[in-house]
């Protein structure tokens, strides 16, 4: 995934869908507590290159630090197309040499993604004040780039 040339191509949200959304019942806790909320989250990504877009699967689930209850679980799929695709990305024999620049920069728009999202969804609850924590994603992916 490390590439030291640098390319130039178009690319953009081509779909957004969030596949899952739970929230739970939960007990009584203090709400005036600073950290209420740990948020575990998990990235996947796939590439589509019969419509030259990469996917970036994100799922969060959030746990109440107090009593280790999960309250809510948010999974949402990220579309990108990239044109001209091969300029983008590179295929090896089965595998797909994407650049760590664009790894990094994809999942920060999908971090914020699920930030509005998550934002919207918490809204009449007790943690609507909660906000998915800004992130380093270089450091969270531990990948090397020219950023």
């Amino acid at each position: 995934m490390d590439d030291n040339k640098h390319s130039t191509f178009g690319m953009r949200f081509s779909k957004i869908n969030v596949l899952r959304y739970s929230q739970y019942d939960i007990s009584n806790f203090d709400v005036s507590k600073d950290a209420l909320i740990e948020y575990q989250t998990n990235f996947q990504f796939k590439i589509q290159k019969e419509s030259s877009e990469i996917v970036i699967l994100g799922n969060v689930k959030l746990f109440l630090i107090e009593t280790k209850e999960l309250f809510a679980e948010l999974k949402v799929e990220c579309f990108f197309e990239l044109k001209p695709f091969d300029d983008a990305i590179k295929q090896k024999e089965n595998s797909y040499d994407v650049p760590n620049d664009l790894l990094i920069s994809l999942t920060t728009i999908v971090i914020g993604t699920i930030r509005g999202i998550l934002h919207e969804k918490l809204k009449g609850t007790p943690l609507q004040k909660e906000v998915y924590p800004l992130m380093n994603t270089k450091e969270l992916m531990n990948l090397k780039t020219d950023l």
